[in-house]
């Protein structure tokens, strides 16, 4: 029987935690990433509802705990499996090492921090004044950086990692030349977290690289050094001293003891033969080890299992940190399905490339091929059926307006939404409150999305569970709201006039029905291809036409099919619709179907009978850390491709190399070795000669994107990469350089100040700030990539803010009618609102400097215009 501190665990979708105390899990009030190194914790995230309800089990051992509380940790996350079914896939973490899943369930909250002590150390009963102790926090990590507590000394200090020492009324940012942008950010929303958290806003935030020998930082780490130590690799690559994967059979004998008995296997592969729905087997590899456990197997097993794979990586004396898995028959991984020879029929689909050869091989240290292949790829997995209810605002000046009910399930990309689903449990209503972001979307609009669900929480007596969706992120549990009827628009909602008289091409893809969802691509052919379904709506929606790739599944037909008679006749405006859309199959499209996509041209087009790839895995190739390293991305989209990085992209039937322009010489030929490598050691059943592919940002074929959704084809256009960290930090120091001495907690947004005139106005009186207004840099860089302009009505004055530059002394008012070249505009020699200034050049300069007419320029959506005019000084 399970303990009673999991009575009504895993029935709503979300995180739940607990932490062993005095050899008893007791449930944690919230789950936000923040772990003591002295204790043991049982992490479940749920997702589904059910039949469909689905869960993973982590419990996470830290560096310090006992023997004890890990034991029991490990035998109390059998309890609560065995209570959910035997259904979780259960994961073991080791601080330090934990598993991409469990890193991931945190990647956008800030990732992990790790505090010193734990029950034991009676950490429960610490004052208010030890609370303000200072105390140097490390981050470090490349995709989701962990924040530790470390001795506060300046020896602690490495040129490699950022660190934050917590001096109460300060807090200080020190930053090692060798950091990388996402430890600057990580350590920044840290610093943020504490400022605004512990510290209620009055702490000061000080960056010691602008007095780099200030005592305000080293006094307390007692006095200035010189830093040398370059710390550890952020991924080190662990050299296996275990050959071979072996298969043990686990049974348990009359004194309840766990047996093991080997499993003989053909080193060329695994056979998916040895999986016995009755059994419960061992497969131990060089990196991990997996407990596979059939439907029908004995509970004697099932219970022991996990507690004995504890005790057989002591046994080996294998690292602590080796990752052990669960897995439920039928819940197989992708990494699992790798070990075996061939898991499935293999499919073919000829991209007409040929493999890349005569790449020189770049000696440093060997990656291991066989762990890279067992990598997991982050599934998504169908969360709820969508029986509830829904209530829908959009952000607009700052306030949440309510969506008319017709357009539930569609939003526009430049835009942000709160969604507030409600369900009952138990006879009581729950709630889930979703803030949905725009990947074009203000950050001001941002701010006050995340806001504005605050309040509404609040409202609801803070029972919801509050969730971030950034646009291609959407976990399924959200599409599954809108029962296949998701769209996502491109633009905005205020401006989607402008754009109706055009043609309009949206991509579904999914894995059901009640999880694909529609995004509009450009109306081209170059956008089509044949493993998906698109939507194809006229000028004003007066026509509809569905296109069904060769490949697609039935599930997106469907959805295909929904979403078309959705935008029948009020496309993007509202109204009634009705009807429904004409479907035409790839290669029986009409003349007119070719037409409105500007012509027939070429695509990702699939062979009549051929089967498309399997499911996608990126890998990120980078020397960053001196050392050639290979890193799977788990739940990948387009931003998280890095300019200054190699990516390969395995679909099985062919690789890709992305070589980003920023990427160094090392990197990109080491990355093309690899990707041979990788494709000659697979043992998956592909090709011996799969084909692999080089390829550049802004060139991507459609066999390449099609993986990406909602690819925006402009996303890489932009030659100037604008650091969001570094934007981050200016508006901080604005912030703060602008906050009243009198009242240090109040925060303001940096704005810039538009051009004045020679002789300004008197200023108004100061108003106070609002909530939003307070907020708006403290969210600045965390959430995703979005447009600093178009934003909030900049205020003509602020308390102790200082005056506006006027206008430069050389410039002449500008003469209506007249045009003006590209040199005077950008060098502000004329006196042109500033928000204009592009509509002062001629058509010819125009397109030289834009590279796109003027009326090309116009349809773009406001962000993209933005971010074209900060390249070239008009903004």
């Amino acid at each position: 029987m399970a303990d009673a501190a999991f009575n009504g665990a895993g029935q709503s979708p979300g995180l739940e935690g607990w932490r062993i105390e005095n050899m008893q899990p007791v449930k944690l009030e919230k789950v936000d990433g923040t772990f003591f190194s002295g204790d043991s914790y049982i992490i479940l995230s749920t997702s589904g509802d059910g039949a469909r309800k689905q869960w993973n089990l982590h419990f996470w051992l830290g560096k310090d705990t006992s023997q004890d509380e890990a034991g029991v940790a490990a035998y109390k996350a059998v309890e609560l499996d065995q209570a959910l079914g035997d259904a979780p896939v259960q994961y073991r973490e080791v601080q330090g090492r934990e598993s991409p899943q469990f890193l991931a369930l945190f990647r956008r909250t800030g990732g992990l921090s790790y505090r010193e002590g734990g029950v034991a150390s009676g950490f429960t009963h610490v004052d208010r004044a030890a609370e303000v102790a200072a105390r140097l926090l490390m981050v470090k990590g490349k995709r989701c950086p962990r924040v530790t507590e470390v001795p506060r000394a300046a020896a602690s200090l490495n040129l490699n990692d950022v660190f934050v020492l917590d001096a109460g009324e300060k807090i200080l940012v020190w930053e090692g030349p060798g950091a990388n942008r996402q430890e600057k950010a990580a350590a920044l929303a840290a610093a943020q977290r504490l400022r605004d958290g512990a510290r209620g806003g009055r702490a000061q935030l000080i960056f010691v690289k602008d007095d780099p020998q200030t005592d305000e930082f080293w006094g307390p780490l007692g006095g200035y050094m010189e830093v040398t130590d370059e710390g550890l690799r952020d991924t080190v690559v662990e050299q296996n001293a275990w050959a071979a994967t072996t298969v043990e059979r686990l049974t348990v004998d009359g004194s309840d003891q766990i047996q093991a008995t080997p499993v003989e296997v053909d080193p060329s592969g695994l056979d998916r033969a040895i999986l016995d729905s009755g059994a419960v087997l061992a497969i131990e590899t060089p990196e991990q080890t997996f407990l596979w456990v059939g439907k029908a197997a004995p509970d004697g097993p099932r219970r022991h299992a996990m507690p004995w794979a504890q005790a057989r990586l002591q046994e080996l004396g294998r690292p602590a940190s080796t990752l052990v898995t669960r897995l439920p028959q039928n819940s197989e991984t992708a990494e699992f399905k790798a070990l075996f020879a061939q898991w499935e029929a293999p499919v073919v689909f000829d991209f007409g490339n040929k493999p890349s050869t005569g790449v020189a091989r770049v000696e440093e240290h060997d990656i291991d091929m066989e762990a890279l292949h067992r990598r997991k790829q982050l599934d998504e997995t169908p969360v709820d059926d969508g029986s509830g209810s829904q209530q829908v605002w959009i952000i607009q000046d700052h306030e949440k307006v309510e969506w008319p009910r017709e357009k539930y399930g569609e939003f526009y990309s430049s835009d942000s939404f709160i969604v507030l689903y409600t369900y009952q449990q138990n006879g009581k209503d729950k709630y889930i409150i979703y803030f949905w972001l725009g990947r074009g979307s203000a950050q001001h609009e941002q701010g006050a999305a995340a806001l504005l669900a605050v309040d509404l929480d609040q409202a609801l007596g803070d029972a919801p569970v509050q969730c971030r969706v950034a646009e291609g992120h959407e976990p399924s549990h959200f599409k599954q709201l809108w029962h296949g009827n998701m769209v996502v628009h491109d633009g905005n909602w205020a401006d989607r006039a402008a754009r109706e008289g055009a043609a309009a091409l949206y991509q579904v893809k999914g894995t059901t029905q009640t999880n694909a969802a529609a995004r509009q691509v450009p109306a081209t052919a170059a956008s089509l291809n044949s493993g998906d379904c698109f939507v194809l709506v006229g000028a004003g929606g007066a026509a509809a036409t569905v296109w069904e790739g060769r490949g697609a599944s039935q599930e997106e037909k469907a959805c295909a099919a929904s979403v078309g008679a959705r935008l029948l006749g009020r496309r993007g405006g509202g109204g009634g619709g009705g009807g429904s859309p004409s479907v035409v199959a790839e290669g029986q499209e009409a003349a007119g179907f070719w037409a409105a996509l500007g012509g027939k041209g070429p695509y990702a087009e699939a062979r009549e009978g051929e089967q498309l790839s399997r499911d996608p895995r990126l890998f990120e190739c980078s020397n960053k850390t001196g050392a050639f390293e290979v890193e799977e991305i788990p739940a990948f989209a387009q931003d998280d491709l890095h300019r200054d990085d190699v990516y390969l992209l395995d679909c099985y039937s062919a690789v890709y190399v992305w070589v980003g322009d920023e990427a160094n010489e090392q990197e990109r030929a080491r990355s093309l070795q690899t990707a041979e490598d990788y494709v000659t050691s697979a043992r998956d059943g592909r090709p011996a000669r799969c084909p692999i592919t080089s390829l550049a940002p802004g060139n991507e074929p459609s066999f390449f994107t099609q993986h990406f959704a909602g690819w925006d084809p402009a996303y890489f256009s932009q030659p100037a990469f604008v650091d969001p960290y570094e934007v981050k930090l200016a508006a901080l120091r604005q912030e703060q350089a602008n906050e009243p001495q009198a009242a240090p907690w109040a925060r303001q947004t940096p704005i810039p100040p538009p051009a004045q005139p020679a002789s300004p106005p008197p200023a108004e009186p100061a108003k106070p700030q609002s909530p939003i207004d307070r907020l708006g840099s403290a969210l600045g860089g965390m959430f995703g990539r979005s447009s600093s302009g178009g934003g909030g009505s900049p205020r003509s004055a602020q308390a102790a803010a200082p005056a506006p530059a006027p206008a430069p002394a050389a410039a002449v008012p500008a003469v209506p009618g007249q045009f003006y070249s590209y040199e005077q505009l950008r060098d502000k020699l004329v006196d042109v609102p500033p928000q204009e200034r592009e509509q002062y050049l001629s058509d010819t300069d125009f397109q030289e400097v834009f590279g796109v007419t003027r009326n090309e320029f116009n349809a773009l959506a406001k962000w993209k215009q933005q971010n074209l005019k900060k390249q070239k000084g008009l903004f």
